[in-house]
């Protein structure tokens, strides 16, 4: 099994393709927006060391160490972050998903579930993932977010992990008034929503409950 070269994946909200040198000029605008690379809790390019950042994820392309990703908005159809497969296990068929930093676009936002979108409530921004898995069964779904939780199939097949990601994800987007979805439609891969409330450009306030 082979992770690469990176091939083109699409939603109605972003197009992930192959990071290349073309697309440094939208990455550097999209990280001043927001000082994104001020940001404690990971580590972005900032704009003066876009052009080594792409240079180097390339590079590590090229060795095999990893599948460097652009992310770009649908809408706009520029640039506005970076992603990439890591730590690369073509015999397990196993690898991360890392290095990732997106920037401000034109994210779709809904009303709050049972609130009327002209109050004052904050809107929600909904990000979606979906894999292409053997899916989780129905029994299962209700305790995916639970801690030390693992589906029976993971323990049949040994596959390695502790049952703590998720429900320590969801956990940290209820502390911010948000939320963690989990479908999986007939057992044809999962579908994971991250619900949270949007920071607008009018209000730059920092959602309720922010840590």
């Amino acid at each position: 099994m082979s992770f690469g070269p990176a091939t083109t994946l699409e939603n109605e909200f972003v197009r992930l393709e192959p990071l290349s040198d073309s697309h440094t000029g939208d990455l550097t605008e999209a990280v001043k927006e927001g000082e994104l690379w001020r940001a404690w809790h990971t580590s972005v390019p900032a704009p003066d060391s876009m052009a080594d950042a792409v240079r180097s994820r390339l590079a590590a392309g090229e060795r095999g160490e990893i599948v460097p990703w652009t992310i770009i908005d649908v809408t706009s159809g520029r640039a506005i972050g970076m992603s990439s497969y890591l730590h690369l296990e073509p015999a397990n068929r196993r690898l991360e998903i890392g290095s990732t930093w997106i920037g401000r676009a034109h994210p779709e936002v809904e009303p709050v579930a049972g609130k009327d979108a002209d109050s004052a409530s904050p809107r929600m921004v909904r990000i979606t993932v979906r894999d292409t898995g053997p899916g989780i069964a129905p029994e299962a779904l209700e305790h995916v977010l639970e801690r030390f939780y693992r589906t029976p199939d993971a323990e049949k097949v040994h596959t390695p992990g502790t049952g703590l990601g998720l429900a320590i994800a969801h956990e940290l987007a209820q502390a911010n008034g948000g939320r963690i979805e989990i479908h999986s439609p007939d057992r044809d891969g999962v579908i994971a929503t991250l619900v949270a409330p949007a920071v607008t450009a009018e209000s730059n306030e920092i959602p309720p409950h922010g840590v």
